[in-house]
């Protein structure tokens, strides 16, 4: 589903045959303040294309349907649009000019969502949020006025609504990951023994209450950057990732 957007946004198509990554870079881009709509196929992407034009595609080179390089000199043929290639590790990278589809920009996955939003710049001038925090927790009262104070202070966000969405928002290595134990439970250690296994470069904030203290003994283990109750106040809690 697109986002509405004021006149000024830059309008991005998002294709990628994986629900899970999809919903995910989904949410990102809309929060760094693009307009965004999303595709699982080539079919769909044409289908979207055809009818509305956009800025900025962001690609899977494997497609359910197709490839990405077919898709992208569909549309380049019809108009200026600008497209980024994200590719599996697995799948040779080409340069500009190679292909008839001519990628302008090529992104090895998994990649840091701060890279992503660099090459957007290049293509499109569109300057990149600050920071962006991924954000496990099931308590949507909470996690609306969490979210309402990183937007305040300029943090992209995005919340993932189960582990498997969390661990596909690890592979676009966010700058902070908030964790509510109270939520993610033994999930938590999984994700965070990720972190430190693959070396993300991943700042590590946990939220937890008394009745979690034998789980907290696991996770202290991590060293996470803070530790702190479910808080209060927001705001302050959001100056501490900011710091």
């Amino acid at each position: 589903m697109a986002q509405r957007a004021s006149s000024k946004t830059r309008r991005v198509l998002l294709v990628d045959g994986h629900a899970d990554s999809l919903s995910v870079l989904e949410r990102l881009m809309a929060g760094s303040g693009f307009e965004v709509a999303t595709a699982r196929t080539a079919q769909a992407a044409r289908d979207l294309a055809d009818n509305a034009p956009f800025d900025l595609i962001i690609c899977e080179r494997s497609l359910p349907d197709g490839s990405g390089d077919e898709l992208i000199g569909h549309l380049k043929a019809k108009s200026n649009i600008r497209a980024i290639a994200l590719c599996a590790s697995a799948y040779p990278i080409q340069t500009p000019g190679e292909s008839e589809a001519a990628f302008d920009r090529f992104i090895l996955k998994p990649s840091r969502f701060e890279e992503i939003l660099s090459a957007i710049d290049g293509l499109l001038g569109q300057a990149p949020p600050a920071q962006q925090v991924l954000v496990v927790e099931e308590d949507q009262t909470f996690v609306y006025s969490l979210t309402r104070a990183m937007r305040h202070h300029g943090l992209g966000v995005v919340v993932a609504d189960s582990f498997t969405e969390a661990q596909a928002a690890l592979d676009f290595s966010p700058s902070w990951i908030v964790i509510a134990l109270s939520t993610a439970g033994d999930d938590a250690i999984m994700l965070l023994e990720r972190i430190r296994r693959e070396k993300l470069p991943i700042k590590i904030a946990v939220l937890a209450a008394r009745r979690d203290k034998n789980l907290l003994d696991r996770v202290s283990a991590f060293k996470p950057e803070i530790i702190s109750e479910k808080p209060a106040d927001v705001f302050s809690f959001v100056q501490r990732l900011k710091q």
